[in-house]
């Protein structure tokens, strides 16, 4: 609860002044997510880059507009300027008040379909991605009918959602009609292959990133936010779990055991690949000492640009006859390798235990090859530790998720967390003279110290958000405590165990699975494993 708010009022439009931010122009220069800013009445201002007005004959109204664009949102900027199309081709929705003239609007560039060698296919996550943004700006909504009061004026919040396809040109050019055309100051982008196609169009806009999904390392930006940590922090854990496993391995069979890491071609997976290979200790050795004999490594293409062959490394692994195979790999795990491995094992070979890491964490994917109770007791895998207060934030928006859109969330809050994050940051820009990229990024350390916030809808929200014109709170997401590190936009955090357990009805659902924990500040191990049934 917000009790340390309470005084700040009850009201998301706020007309007063905000603290101030300079006296001089180097006030500015000082402040990397302000540089180059200038120094006006006590607040480092930019003006915003002109937009485009293309898009055809004078317009009379964004609804004439959007009539003559078959329904898709065009607006009307002034009556006697070109219709200007927002919502183009592979733009496939736009949710809040976009019609008003003075609507704050977010970009939203996710890999709602994927290329491959043969046709792009649709990504069912990157729609439950979406839809859990929509319903963050639902909720933002509610709270906040009149808007954002900026530069005097009432701003109401949309977001335009724009597919990547998962191929760099697509989403360079989805990111500029974002900022060259509908002029938006912040853009959410959905995953590691985007970022990278973005980047330097961000900052050469000086537009804020929020992340949702990024998991590789990240150059440090002080307009990128991410929401999950890096893979590269799971590598840790799953060390201590691949130590843990020996001692339970060695106490039936002993001798020296064999472990494989299986990673596809994705720059996230690569790193994790790198990081691992680092630290992996067993048979009181590493990776080097234990040679090829004992240690597999093996790395698949990229699956967006190349066929892969599913049973060759089915056969390669099986053959190894690993005690431990270690996959850092999203749904291609149990879509397409799990199941091969199993069945190409020889049966005198080892049951492997399968360690997963944090793009695991999905019960979706995993309910059509854990119905067998033995092979589900060797699956296992690393996410941020999760507390009980987060445990409660992450049930009330699955809650919310499965009664709005009937279909269970399956990890998708990443979506819904970088939405509140921008909405709570762009909060504490109120009494600001403007509104763009750096001034929405220097509103991120305003979310992670001061009194606690647990991003959702209710009566906290509106305190949390009035608040934020004159003290700082603290965010606590639902996936991690949303803990940013404010010189590289990462997230740090605790990183926990997870396992799979069966409900009565025979579903397969996700489980904490105990106290195991390592700590991001001690970068130790403590804790032990068990997985509930």
């Amino acid at each position: 609860m917000l009790v340390a708010l309470l005084a700040a009022g009850c009201s998301f439009v706020v007309n007063t002044s905000d603290r101030l931010q300079c006296s001089t122009d180097a006030d500015c220069d000082a402040n990397p997510a302000l540089s180059g800013r200038v120094c006006d009445l006590g607040f480092c201002a930019l003006r915003p880059s002109p937009v485009s007005d293309d898009g055809g004959e004078g317009c009379t109204s964004t609804d004439v507009c959007t009539q003559a664009n078959s329904g898709r949102a065009s607006v009307c900027r002034r009556a006697d300027r070109p219709c200007v199309e927002w919502q183009i081709a592979g733009c496939p929705s736009i949710t809040g008040s976009w019609r008003d003239p003075n609507a704050i609007v977010i970009g939203s560039l996710l890999p709602l379909s994927i290329r491959t060698p043969r046709v792009p296919l649709p990504s069912e996550y990157g729609k439950r991605v979406l839809r859990g943004i929509d319903l963050a700006v639902g909720e933002i909504e509610s709270g906040a009918p009149a808007g954002f009061f900026i530069a005097g004026q009432s701003r109401p919040i949309a977001v335009l959602h724009c597919d990547s396809a998962g191929d760099p040109a697509v989403a360079r050019a989805m990111f500029t009609h974002f900022t060259d055309v509908v002029g938006a100051p912040a853009v959410i982008v959905g995953w590691d292959g985007d970022m990278a196609a973005v980047t330097a169009l961000a900052r050469e806009r000086k537009t804020t990133v929020v992340c949702s999904d990024c998991l590789a390392p990240l150059p440090a930006d002080p307009r990128v936010w991410r929401i999950l940590p890096p893979i590269s922090g799971d590598a840790a854990l799953v060390a201590a779990r691949v130590l843990q496993l020996e001692t339970q391995i060695k106490a039936q069979t002993p001798g020296d055991i064999r472990v494989a890491v299986l990673v596809d071609g994705a720059r996230a997976q690569r790193s994790f690949l790198d990081e691992l290979a680092k630290i992996l200790v067993f048979n009181g050795a590493g990776v080097a000492s234990n040679g090829s004999t004992r240690y597999l490594p093996v790395a698949t293409p990229d699956p967006t640009t190349n066929f892969i062959d599913y049973d060759a490394h089915a056969s390669e692994i099986a053959n190894f006859e690993p005690h431990i195979v270690i996959a850092a790999m999203a749904s291609d795990f149990p879509k397409y390798h799990l199941k091969r491995i199993e069945n190409a094992l020889a049966s005198t070979a080892p049951r492997p235990h399968y360690l997963l890491t944090q793009i695991s964490y999905d019960a979706e994917h995993f309910k059509n090859v854990l119905a067998d109770d033995a092979l589900r007791a060797r699956v296992s895998g690393t996410y941020p530790f999760m507390t009980e207060v987060r445990a409660n934030n992450l049930a009330r928006y699955e809650s919310t998720y499965r009664a709005t859109y009937r279909e269970a969330a399956n990890g998708n809050s990443s979506g819904y967390e970088a939405f509140y994050s921008l909405a709570l940051a762009i909060a504490s820009r109120v009494g600001q003279p403007v509104l763009d990229g750096p001034q929405i990024s220097a509103g991120f350390p305003s979310l992670v110290s001061g009194a606690p916030f647990d991003i959702g809808p209710g009566p906290e929200l509106n305190i949390a958000m009035s608040a934020l014109r004159s003290q700082p709170i603290d965010i606590r997401g639902l996936y991690t405590d949303l803990d940013w590190d404010l010189q590289t936009g990462a997230v740090v955090s605790d990183m926990g165990v997870f396992c799979f357990g069966k409900e009565p009805d025979g579903s397969i659902v996700l489980r904490n699975a105990g106290s195991m924990r390592w700590s991001v500040t001690t970068k130790k191990t403590t804790g032990s494993f068990s997985c509930p049934p």
